[in-house]
C-alpha cells in the first residue's frame, strides 16, 4: 500500500489534507460566528448594549402608557440625561428599561429606587442590572455590613449595592471583573453559616442555645478565628406566625374530633401508628378505622381516619380488631369507647339557643309576677290594717257588754256574727299551721317582704335589660361557622399537620451560627449537638454567607458561546463526512481495486489487521481532530478521545463502503497499468477526472495533462 504513494500521489494527499482542514476549519467557525454574532446583534437590540441601561421596571400591560409618561415626568425632573426603552412584553407585563446618567450611578440612587419610582402607575417591581457588576445572591443579614467593607476594600471596586437579600458589586472597569470575582469568592470562603434546626413544633429560645451552641463549638473546633449567633430578629417570623397556626389548628380539630379511648385485652400491646377497625353493627353503616395516636400503661388512645360514629350523646363501646394488609381483618384486640364530640358540641350549642329563647320569656313572665305580688302584699297589709280596727271595735264591745252598757241592735249583732265568723276562721288556721294565736299575722314583717320583692324585681330588670336576641344571633354564627368536616376529615388533616410540625415539609425553629475560618464538619457536629443539647431530632446544615452569581446579560452571552461551539463541532463532523466521501472515497476504492488484483497476502497479522482500515481510521481521526479544534468547536460529553474516535469509525466506514461512495471502473485501471502509467498518473489522468465533485478533483485539474 505505501508503495503508491512513493511515486509522487503523497504530495497530493498532504496538499488535499491540508486545504481540507484549513477550509473546514474556517467553515465552521465562520458559521458558527455569523450565527453569534446575529443573535447577539438581536440581543443588544432588545436590552441594549451593555452598561447602557441600569434598571429593568416591570409593569403592568394596561398601564403602560400612563407609566411611560410618569417615567419621562421621573426622568426629566430628576435624572436629566436619562434613557429609556421599552422592550417586550410576557405574560401581560411589559418591561421597560431605564438608564441612569453617569453622575447618578451612586450607591444612594440604586438603593432608592423605590422611592423614585415607587408611585409609577402599574409597576410590579424592578430588576436591577447595572453593570459592570457581580451579583451575590443569598447575603445572611448577620454579615451584610462586614461583608460590604471587606468587598469594596478590593481593587477595582466601586461601591456595593443592597438589593433585597443580595448585594450587588459594582467594578470601576469590566477588566476587572474577573479579578474582583476572585476577590468575593476568596473572601466569602472564609464565611460559613451552620444552621441548626429542630422540627417545628420545639419551642427554643434562639439566644440561649445559640450562647449554647457557641461553648459547644469553641471546645471542639480551634482552627475558626471567630464564632458568632447571627440568628437574625427578623429572620423566619412568617414561618413562626405559621407554626404558632398550625398548633393551634391542631389543638382545635384535635378536641373537636371524636374521643376514641381503647382498652387493649391482657396480653395484646398497641403501638403508636397502628391501626385498628370497628365492624359496623347497629346504627354505625360503616366500619371504622382508627389510628393509634398514643400509648400509656393499659390504655391508648386513636383518632378516626376512615369512616364516621353514631351520632349520640352517650359512649358508645364496641369491640376493636387489628387491621390487617390489604383491609383484611386481623385479631380481637380489646374494646374501642368513642365518644362523638362534635355532636355533643352542637347538641350544646342547639339546647344554649333554646335555654335563651325560654330565659327571655321567663323574664317577662317573672316580671308580671313580681308585680302581681307586690299588689297582693299591699292588699294584705291594707286587711292587716283594718283587722287591727275590728280588734279596737271588738274590745269596745265586749267592756260595754260586760258592764251593761250596751245595748243591743242590729249593727252590733252584724259585728258579733263577724267577729265569730273571723275568730273561728283564725282558730281553723292557728289549729292547721301550728301558730301560737293571731298576733303572729300582726309579727309579719310587711316592709322586708317588700325589699325582696324590689330586689327581685331589681335583678328581672337587669336580665331583660341583656341583649339575648344578640348573644343568640352570635351563638348561631358560631355553629354555623364550625368545621363541617367528618371525622374521617379530621383525623387526615391532623396526620398532615404533625408531618409538617415533624419538620418533614418545612423546617422548623432554628438557630444560626457565624463561622469565620475553615468551614466546620457539619455531620460529625451534629451528633455531638444532638447529645449537648439533649434532642436527638435536631439537624445541622452548612451554607456559605452568600453565593456569587453571573450576571445575566453574562450568562446569556455565554450561552450564545456555547451555541457557537456546539455549532462549529457539529460542522466540522458534518464537513469531514463531505470531504471523506467526495475526495477520499475514490483513492481508498481504487487501493481496494488494486489490492484486488494481486496476489492475496499470506501473512496472519494482514488478515487480521486490515493495512487499509487501519490507515482509513487514522485518516479520518486526524482530518476530523484538526478541522474541530482549530474551529474551537465543544460539543457537551465530546472528549479530545471521544472526537478521535469518531473520526477513526468516520474512516473505517468510509473504507469499507469505497466502491459505493466513488466507484472506480477496474477496466480503465488495468489499462493504464497496461500502458506503463505511474500510480501518481493512473490517479491524476484515469481516477481523479471522472470522480464525484470535490477538492480533490478541484486540485487535480492544475495537474491533469490530458
Amino acid at each position: 500500500m505505501l508503495d503508491f504513494f512513493r511515486d509522487g500521489f503523497y504530495k497530493d494527499l498532504v496538499l488535499l489534507l491540508v486545504i481540507s482542514i484549513i477550509l473546514g476549519a474556517a467553515f465552521s467557525q465562520g458559521v458558527a460566528w455569523a450565527i453569534d454574532t446575529y443573535f447577539g446583534d438581536t440581543l443588544d437590540q432588545m436590552i441594549g448594549e451593555y452598561g447602557e441601561y441600569d434598571l429593568i421596571l416591570h409593569i403592568r400591560e394596561e398601564a403602560k402608557e400612563a407609566a411611560l409618561r410618569e417615567l419621562q415626568r421621573i426622568g426629566e425632573q430628576s435624572f436629566p440625561g436619562y434613557k429609556l426603552n421599552e422592550t417586550l412584553t410576557i405574560a401581560g407585563q411589559a418591561n421597560v428599561f431605564f438608564g441612569l446618567p453617569p453622575q447618578f450611578r451612586t450607591r444612594e440612587v440604586l438603593e432608592s429606587i423605590t422611592s423614585y419610582f415607587g408611585a409609577v402607575p402599574g409597576l410590579n417591581g424592578y430588576t436591577l442590572m447595572a453593570e459592570p457588576s457581580v451579583l451575590i445572591r443569598g447575603v445572611h443579614p448577620g454579615v451584610r455590613e462586614e461583608l460590604r467593607e471587606e468587598i469594596e476594600e478590593l481593587k477595582g471596586v466601586s461601591f456595593t449595592v443592597k438589593d433585597g437579600n443580595n448585594l450587588v458589586v459594582l467594578t470601576e472597569k469590566e477588566d476587572d471583573l474577573p479579578q474582583v470575582t476572585a476577590g468575593i469568592e476568596g473572601i466569602l470562603a472564609q464565611y460559613q453559616i451552620l444552621e441548626l434546626r429542630f422540627p417545628m413544633g420545639f419551642e427554643v429560645d434562639t439566644q440561649e442555645v445559640g450562647n449554647k451552641a457557641l461553648e459547644i463549638l469553641r471546645a471542639q473546633e480551634s482552627s475558626a478565628s471567630r464564632y458568632a449567633n447571627v440568628t437574625s430578629a427578623q429572620y423566619g417570623e412568617d414561618l413562626d406566625a405559621f407554626l404558632k397556626t398550625l398548633v393551634e389548628m391542631r389543638d382545635f380539630l384535635g378536641s373537636y374530633a371524636s374521643k376514641v379511648r381503647i382498652s387493649p385485652s391482657p396480653g395484646i400491646s398497641l403501638s403508636v401508628g397502628e391501626r385498628i377497625v370497628l365492624e359496623a353493627v347497629g346504627e354505625m353503616q360503616e366500619e371504622l378505622i382508627i389510628e393509634v395516636t398514643g400509648v400509656f400503661g393499659d390504655l391508648a388512645e386513636g383518632m378516626i381516619i376512615q369512616g364516621s360514629p353514631v351520632q349520640s350523646m352517650d359512649r358508645v363501646v364496641q369491640q376493636g380488631y387489628r387491621l390487617l394488609g390489604e383491609g383484611e381483618q386481623g385479631d380481637y384486640i380489646g374494646e374501642v369507647e368513642i365518644e362523638n364530640e362534635r355532636y355533643r358540641l352542637a347538641y350544646a350549642v342547639d339546647e344554649s339557643l333554646r335555654l335563651l329563647a325560654e330565659l327571655e320569656e321567663l323574664a317577662v313572665q317573672a316580671s308580671s309576677a313580681v308585680d302581681n305580688a307586690e299588689a297582693v302584699l299591699t292588699t294584705f297589709q291594707e286587711a292587716l290594717m283594718q283587722l287591727e280596727v275590728l280588734q279596737v271595735q271588738m274590745r269596745q264591745l265586749n267592756e260595754g257588754i260586760a258592764k251593761g252598757d250596751a245595748k243591743s241592735s242590729g249593727e252590733q249583732f252584724l259585728v258579733t256574727l263577724l267577729l265569730n265568723g273571723l275568730f273561728q276562721t283564725l282558730a281553723q288556721g292557728v289549729i292547721h299551721t301550728g301558730e301560737e294565736s293571731l298576733d303572729s299575722l300582726q309579727n309579719l314583717d310587711i316592709e322586708e317582704m317588700r325589699s325582696s320583692l324590689d330586689g327581685i324585681s331589681t335583678q328581672i330588670a337587669n336580665v331583660q335589660e341583656i341583649d339575648v336576641a344578640a348573644i343568640m344571633e352570635q351563638i348561631g354564627f358560631v355553629r354555623d361557622t364550625l368545621p363541617d368536616l367528618s371525622d374521617a376529615e379530621i383525623g387526615q388533616s391532623i396526620r398532615l399537620i404533625n408531618t409538617y410540625l415533624g419538620g418533614q415539609v418545612i423546617p422548623g425553629e432554628r438557630v444560626q451560627l457565624l463561622i469565620q475560618g475553615e468551614a466546620p464538619n457539619e455531620k460529625a457536629l451534629e451528633k455531638i449537638f444532638q447529645t449537648e443539647l439533649e434532642n436527638p431530632y435536631l439537624h445541622t446544615y452548612s451554607t456559605s454567607a452568600g453565593m456569587v452569581s453571573p450576571d445575566a446579560r453574562g450568562e446569556i452571552f455565554r450561552i450564545l458561546k456555547e451555541v457557537r461551539s456546539i455549532v462549529a463541532g457539529m460542522l466540522a463532523i458534518i464537513f469531514t463526512m463531505i470531504v471523506l466521501a467526495l475526495d477520499h472515497a475514490a483513492i481508498f476504492s481504487t487501493l481496494k481495486q488494486l489490492r484486488a488484483g494481486k496476489k492475496a497476502r499470506t501473512k496472519r497479522w494482514m488478515r487480521i489487521l486490515d493495512p487499509l482500515l487501519l490507515f482509513g481510521g487514522v485518516l479520518g481521526s486526524g482530518l476530523l481532530t484538526s478541522i474541530y479544534y482549530l474551529a474551537k468547536g465543544q460539543i457537551p460529553f465530546f472528549s479530545p478521545v471521544a472526537v478521535a474516535a469518531l473520526g477513526f469509525v468516520l474512516g473505517v466506514v468510509l473504507v469499507v463502503f469505497a466502491e459505493r461512495f466513488s466507484p472506480v471502473d477496474s477496466m480503465e485501471l488495468m489499462a493504464g497499468q497496461s500502458l506503463g502509467l505511474s500510480n501518481v498518473q493512473i490517479m491524476r489522468e484515469v481516477v481523479i477526472p471522472p470522480s464525484r465533485p470535490g477538492l480533490l478533483n478541484l486540485l487535480n485539474r492544475f495537474k491533469q495533462q490530458f
